[in-house]
């Protein structure tokens, strides 16, 4: 936690612009099985994680029908490339993060090899994705509709 308290503190003092593209499938997992972590659970902590995913999912359609100035958010019906990579646009140059550490339902925060390159093909490539990803994804109101769509299917709503 103290970790993410200082990553909150970093970006509240640079407010870098964000594009976040999230997988429409992805969520609905998220929603229905909440961050499990691990199986075996007892009910009752899924019963919380369940809530907590369902309040973050809440969350993000706030910020997609408030278009907060600096904040992009597209979902992206499917699935997303399987590893996660950033584009980091500085003024003298961009950097392309390789990252095999996921978040949501079921995390992976031990095992894995990052990569961090400023090679141009592979910033091309990646930036060529996130175009393509860009084009097909729902967005502001529609994006939050979608969403909802998700929240309303749950099984015990």
């Amino acid at each position: 936690m103290p970790i993410l308290r200082q990553r909150k503190e970093a970006y509240r003092a640079r407010q870098p612009g964000i594009l976040n593209l999230i997988s429409g499938a992805e969520i609905d997992r998220f929603l229905r099985n909440g961050l499990v972590g691990r199986f075996g659970l007892p009910d009752e902590i899924l019963r919380d994680r369940r809530a907590r995913a369902l309040a973050e999912a809440e969350h993000l359609i706030r910020m997609m029908e408030d278009e907060p100035i600096g904040v992009q958010i597209g979902i992206v019906p499917g699935t997303l490339p399987h590893a996660s990579f950033q584009i980091f646009r500085q003024p003298e140059r961009k950097i392309l993060a390789l990252s095999p550490f996921r978040l949501g339902e079921q995390p992976n925060v031990l095992g894995g090899i990052a990569m961090i390159t400023s090679a141009p093909e592979a910033l091309s490539l990646h930036e060529r994705t996130v175009q393509d990803l860009w084009h097909r994804a729902l967005k502001g109101p529609a994006a939050a509709s979608f969403m909802r769509e998700l929240i309303a299917g749950l099984p015990d709503r």
